[in-house]
Formats: C-alpha cells, structure tokens, sequence
C-alpha cells in the first residue's frame, strides 16, 4: 500500500521513457528543450498545489505513501509533475512527427477561443470554489495568451494529444481518488470510494461533480498543466 502513489507514477513515465531511445523519434535528444519546460511547468504547479494542500482544498493518504516529502507534499506528488508531463510531452512529440499537418486544420483556433470563453464563465460563477475558480482563470489566462501570440491556430496536435490522453489519464486519476473501475461505470455526483483515496478532494472547493470518482476539474487541471508543458516545450526546441 505505501508504494501504490509511487508505482502509478512509474507507470506513467515507464512506456514513454523507453520509447524516447527509439531511433525514429529519439525524443532523449530533445531532452535539454524538455526539461526548461519542465522547470517552468512544474514550477508553477509545485507552487500551487503547496498552497492549496496547506490551506485543505486537497490532501494526501499517508497509507499509500513512502514518507518522504519537500514543502509538505509527498514525493509522489512532486514525481507526478515530471512523470505527466514527460508522458503528454513525448506522446505530442510522437504525433508532430508522424502527421505533417495539423489534424484539426482551421478548427484549432476556434476551439481554442470556445474553451477559453467556457474556462472563464465557469470561474466567473464559481468564486468561491478555490480548485474551480484558479483552474479555469489560469486556463483561460493560458489560452488567451495563445490566442494573442497567434499559436492557437497550431493546437491540433495538442488536442489530438489530449484526447489520447484522456484514457489514461481516467486509469490513472481513477485510482488515485479511490475507483473502483469494475463497480462504477456511470457518471456520479458524490465519489466512489474504495476504503480511501491516495488523493483526497475538498468538495467546497470544486463542482462537486465526478466522472467515476474523479473530480470534473481535473479533466481541466489536466489541460493546463499538458498544455503548458507542450507550450514550453515547442518555444524551447523552436529557439534551438
């Protein structure tokens, strides 16, 4: 049980780390663009989930932890915003390789402008719930300045990525917040507990609604914190 938060990190990272030595991608050779978005990504999510899990908008199951911690989160977690990134990062350097052109062609620009009108009237109505309000204003923020620098007619490979993802991401999400994949396969307002959750969740601070036991708001956490990687990630590699 102290292992479970550490081995699904090693799941997530395991497959795209074997694959970046691969001859055809070679993603190890991007490395140096990678881990300068990695600093700036995880920065900014280190930072807000030190805040938000002092202040009980969301907490950790010491049951399912090896003990070690920094800034009072757990390694896991810490390992978790390399282990995502790294995986999102590789599996979008996959798919700009093996499609010349963008799979959503003109459609990337549009979309981006709707999810970003959605993000903000979601934080506009929801103020006093910490998790959704800055999860939608960051995402918003992000997007706008995607709009603005012209990069949101260029996202298609970044939406294919994601909704790749998305799978994973629910196994993975799933079973840090206590899902139990064979008993519940509807959508539900209140979480399906196993006996506990490696990752807790303050219901006064999010909608308040789950797909399986996984908070709604994280599917646009998700977004953001995948988005910001691949972002970084291309400036870097592009500069070079």
């Amino acid at each position: 049980m102290k292992y479970a938060y550490l081995l699904i990190d090693l799941a997530v990272i395991s497959l795209p780390l074997l694959a970046s030595f691969g001859r055809i991608l070679a993603f190890y050779k991007t490395w140096p663009a990678f881990i300068k978005s990695l600093i700036i990504t995880a920065g900014f999510f280190i930072v807000w989930d030190v805040i938000f899990t002092d202040i009980g908008v969301w907490g950790f199951n010491e049951n399912y932890l090896t003990g070690p911690g920094l800034w009072g989160l757990p390694i896991e977690e810490l390992l978790f915003f390399l282990c995502v990134p790294y995986a999102c990062t590789f599996t979008y350097a996959v798919f700009k390789k093996i499609l010349v052109k963008d799979p959503l062609g003109g459609y990337a620009g549009p979309l981006t402008i709707a999810i970003m009108v959605a993000c903000i009237a979601i934080a506009a109505f929801n103020t006093d719930r910490l998790y959704t309000f800055y999860t939608c204003a960051f995402t918003a923020v992000f997007l706008a300045w995607l709009i603005y620098s012209r990069k949101a007619s260029s996202l298609g490979w970044f939406y294919l990525t994601y909704a790749v993802i998305i799978l994973p991401f629910m196994i993975t999400n799933g079973l840090l917040t206590g899902l139990e994949f064979w008993k519940y396969p509807i959508i539900l307002d209140e979480p399906a507990l196993v006996s506990d959750q490696i990752v807790w969740y303050n219901n006064d601070h999010n909608l308040g609604i789950r797909l399986f036991s996984i908070p709604i708001d994280d599917f646009i956490y998700s977004f953001l914190l995948q988005g910001m990687s691949v972002y970084f990630y291309d400036l870097f590699s592009n500069k070079k």
